[in-house]
């Protein structure tokens, strides 16, 4: 009787050590989440109600030790609190200061409540280590699929996220499976540790953070070191990283050369094609959003790269103007072959067609909303002439404005060819010849 009343007792207290540990987690990691802090709200107030029900006794006994052992802590807060009281005006930033000191002081006196012993300790520090994993696996996946977590990441200032502070959770995992491999593993988990290796060290590389970038190579040379000495000196920290870290580096070496070669040696229809592939229908936010987060890694190899010529060299300009897909189709739509429709027989052969409904993506300007894709950009000078074209079909169920094709900038004259909305349901050929100033001539598709 008395054996089965202690292991239920172990289990509720190791139960509670995991679901505090949880709360604590979700607390701090919330700076790379902030989604993290509505769930937060509810497990800790859970909790609270909780050990407040069914450990008032224990509650009781431990006031007296609590002011004892955190005095000077409790001072200190209370400085803190009245300071907040009496200032000349309440700042919204330092209240919020007071309310996660008293929640981080709440956790640290329960946890001095809950843990007793030295297994419950070692249990403790157990946790850590597979919490860390866990969200550290968890935010990698969300960082990867950011645009399938909507309801998570936002674009609203009270959810912005410090690229510095989100990649904490990654290097928490990181260290956490690089220090405690299993001494006995076998193979299939050696595999499995080191594929989260590499899949953390892809969610550091692409965070955008410099400084995560730059701790991360500085990780990967100290391994690298330790490897070679593995084989020069057989001390056991260098042997058991090299026999840990072996996958890893031949699987980084993999993703990287292949990284390499489909970045800056494939076609950008291939590219685009891929994008589509993995749900990109944005190809243009899309485009950004990758050369946002290549540019810090690359930088650090080029100091001197700025952001356009760079762009440039990851997605280089293959105008092909029977297709879409060869870089200029940047808007969402759809690619269509072969082509129908009154007066189809004015367009060149093997022109494929590029298809945009009330599903493309938008973009507002004084109470309009317009969709434009850029076929042209050339820098001009006073006398030159651009000449484009472009083969329209408007179907009958159009109820927008108008459909033209324009050149902007320093251009003049007869810059724009609008579509005839009274001929709807027609292949129409619209041509522009724009007299030049100095400057650049921005060619757009328009539909408003």
């Amino acid at each position: 009787m008395l054996s089965n009343s202690f292991k239920s007792y172990t289990l509720n207290t190791k139960a509670e050590i995991n679901f505090l540990l949880l709360i604590v987690f979700i607390f701090i990691f919330r700076t790379a989440v902030p989604f993290f802090k509505y769930p937060f709200i509810i497990l800790y107030g859970v909790y609270l109600l909780y050990f407040a029900k069914t450990h008032l006794l224990k509650i009781k006994r431990s006031l007296k030790g609590v002011f004892v052992n955190y005095m000077w802590i409790i001072i200190l807060f209370a400085v803190l609190f009245l300071s907040f009281i009496f200032s000349s005006k309440l700042y919204l930033v330092i209240f919020k200061d007071i309310i996660n000191v008293v929640v981080i002081f709440s956790i640290l006196v329960l946890y001095g409540m809950i843990i007793t012993t030295k297994d419950q300790l070692k249990l403790f520090l157990n946790s850590i280590v597979r919490l860390s994993i866990l969200f550290a696996i968890i935010i990698s996946i969300m960082n990867f699929f950011g645009d399938k977590f909507s309801f998570i990441y936002s674009n609203n200032d009270n959810y912005w996220v410090d690229k510095n502070f989100a990649t904490i959770p990654i290097f928490f995992g990181f260290i956490c499976v690089l220090f405690r491999f299993p001494k006995r593993s076998s193979s299939f988990d050696k595999i499995i540790l080191n594929l989260l290796l590499l899949l953390f060290t892809m969610d550091l590389a692409l965070s955008g953070s410099r400084r995560a970038l730059l701790i991360l190579l500085l990780i990967i040379v100290i391994m690298l070191i330790m490897v070679v000495l593995s084989y020069l000196n057989k001390n056991d920290l260098f042997v058991e990283i090299k026999n840990r870290s072996e996958v890893y580096f031949i699987l980084l070496f993999i993703l990287s050369s292949i990284s390499y070669l489909l970045i800056f040696s494939s076609s950008v229809k291939f590219k685009n094609s891929a994008l589509r592939t993995l749900g990109h229908e944005d190809l243009n936010a899309s485009k950004k959003h990758i050369s946002d987060k290549l540019i810090n890694a690359y930088s650090i190899i080029n100091r001197n790269i700025n952001y356009s010529d760079f762009y440039n060299k990851i997605w280089p300009l293959e105008f092909d103007s029977k297709d879409p897909d060869s870089g200029w189709g940047t808007r969402k739509h759809k690619t269509v072959f072969f082509l129908e429709g009154k007066n189809v027989e004015i367009i060149p052969e093997g022109t494929k067609g590029y298809l945009m409904d009330s599903t493309c993506n938008a973009t507002s300007w004084r109470g309009d909303a317009y969709s434009y894709t850029s076929i042209g950009r050339d820098s001009v000078e006073l006398g030159d002439l651009v000449k484009a074209s472009v083969y329209c079909f408007v179907s009958k169920e159009f109820n927008g404005n108008w459909v033209r094709i324009a050149s902007e900038g320093n251009t003049y004259g007869n810059n724009k060819s609008d579509y005839d909305l009274n001929k709807k349901g027609t292949w129409q050929n619209l041509t522009i010849r724009a007299n030049c100033k100095n400057g650049i001539a921005p060619v757009y598709l328009y539909f408003s």
